[in-house]
């Protein structure tokens, strides 16, 4: 059904005018702004605001203003579907932000459209502002959800040793054998590759959870030292931004083409900035300066086995 613009448009005042034409404010009659929500593309070529060209008379522009209206109106008649009695959108959060999460991890903060989202999510763009308030409050909670998964899969990694546990835990986000339904990399370092692109606040998630995946990388180190595996003078600080760059190549360089097996050789290498335990340098130390201490030409002793000994 057709809508009478008229019908729906509470106020339509002019804004000023320029050499390119006269602008308008066109507000409904619930206070929502059209050329914010309908208009948006409209808004963008005219720095902001709704440009009526000069050489246009007014019909043409109130033309594209109903069919904006008509489309908004759509959306509202469709969230009188996802609410219920008390007014509340009754739609799973989770399994939409998860369709959510799949889109900007795939494409990106930028490059995900609003006709994206809403597809995914299977909602109307009312609704979508209503939970959300805007894309950038959508993506926000996308990547501090995202976050929480990943550093929630980080802290599960356990073994004997925190050796052993750094080394799983880079094994657990190698790539596996069968294809899998994610998107490739990490949505945290693609994030921080958007950076000059993202609002205040989704700049201060994708560093949180940056530094979160660094924390829990600390935590390893500094158990490691507590327990005798890791010299006391071991620099804590550098050995964790090392292992984040190693955790960051697993989830990533598939993408580059970066197979599992380069990936665990890859591993191998990286642990080999893990300092020598105390106990182990020591005796490689004490070992040298018996060495050292031997006249030239004078063959050390072997040492008298003891009783307990096994002289095999």
């Amino acid at each position: 059904m057709r809508l009478d613009l008229r019908m729906l448009v509470h106020r339509m005042q002019p804004r000023g005018r320029t050499h390119r034409g006269q602008f308008y404010d066109v507000t409904d009659a619930c206070g929502d702004s059209w050329i914010q929500r309908g208009l948006w593309r409209r808004r963008r070529l005219s720095g902001g605001r709704l440009s009526l060209a000069e050489d246009l008379s007014i019909e043409d522009p109130l033309g594209i203003l109903e069919r904006s209206v008509q489309d908004c109106w759509n959306d509202r008649s469709n969230m009188s579907s996802e609410n219920s009695m008390s007014g509340k959108p009754q739609f799973d959060d989770n399994a939409v932000i998860s369709s959510a999460m799949e889109i900007f991890w795939r494409h990106g903060y930028a490059a995900s459209s609003i006709d994206q989202l809403t597809t995914a999510m299977g909602l109307s763009r009312s609704s979508m502002y209503k939970r959300f308030r805007d894309k950038d409050g959508l993506f926000q909670e996308v990547l501090s959800t995202y976050a929480q998964r990943v550093l929630k899969r980080m802290s599960a990694v356990q073994a004997g040793t925190k050796r052993q546990q750094l080394e799983a835990l880079f094994h657990e986000f190698l790539p596996r054998d069968g294809k899998t339904a994610r998107p490739p990399g990490c949505m945290l370092a693609r994030s921080c590759t958007e950076m000059a692109d993202l609002p205040p606040a989704s700049q201060a998630v994708a560093r949180e959870g940056v530094m979160g995946q660094r924390a829990i990388l600390s935590k390893i180190l500094r158990e490691a030292v507590a327990r005798g595996e890791l010299a006391s003078a071991s620099d804590i600080a550098g050995l964790s931004w090392h292992f984040l760059g190693v955790l960051q190549a697993m989830m990533n360089l598939p993408q580059a083409g970066a197979t599992s097996g380069e990936l665990r050789r890859v591993v191998e290498l990286a642990m080999l900035a893990w300092p020598s335990a105390p106990a182990a340098a020591a005796r490689q130390r004490s070992g040298e300066r018996r060495s050292s201490s031997a006249r030239p030409g004078e063959v050390g002793m072997p040492k008298r086995a003891s009783r307990n000994e096994d002289r095999s």
